[in-house]
């Protein structure tokens, strides 16, 4: 067993995704769902579009994700609007995930098995992150991170 200090740490630290804060202040769950193959949506947080506040930039580290289908992939990024399950992108929309449309998923999706992986995607002040489902339709995702 370790010590009090390393028993104290270990309790009064949050982990989310590939990120610990003994602070709980900032720590966000925002939500996109798409129906449609190929569409976009962006992320919310309690029913409304999430825009990363003035001075401030949100760090996605953990990203959840389940579909319908075995076929497609999922790619998260930002853009300068919100979009609402939509066939075109959020203006001036950037990947955080690839460059092009061979590398641009984060993984390949498996009907019904959600998948989570931890990571560090930035997101800069006034963006909208959103999620883009490159494939099959019907998927739903929740990214955790924090905003500072």
């Amino acid at each position: 067993m370790g010590s009090h200090v390393e028993r104290y740490i270990l309790e009064n630290v949050y982990r989310i995704g590939s990120y610990m804060s003994d602070l709980v202040a900032g720590i966000k769950s925002l939500y996109a769902s798409v129906g449609t193959a190929a569409y976009y949506d962006t992320f919310e947080e309690r029913g409304t579009d999430y825009v990363v506040p003035a001075g401030k930039k949100f760090y996605i580290t953990r990203v959840t994700y389940t579909g319908k289908y075995n076929a497609g992939g999922i790619e998260i990024g930002y853009g300068d609007d919100g979009v609402a399950n939509s066939a075109s992108a959020p203006t001036t929309f950037v990947s955080l995930t690839g460059a092009n449309a061979a590398t641009k998923s984060i993984f390949a999706t498996e009907a019904h098995l959600p998948k989570q992986f931890d990571c560090w995607f930035e997101v800069p002040a006034g963006k909208y992150p959103c999620l883009h489902v490159n494939g099959a339709a019907d998927g739903a995702c929740v990214v955790e991170g924090v905003e500072k």
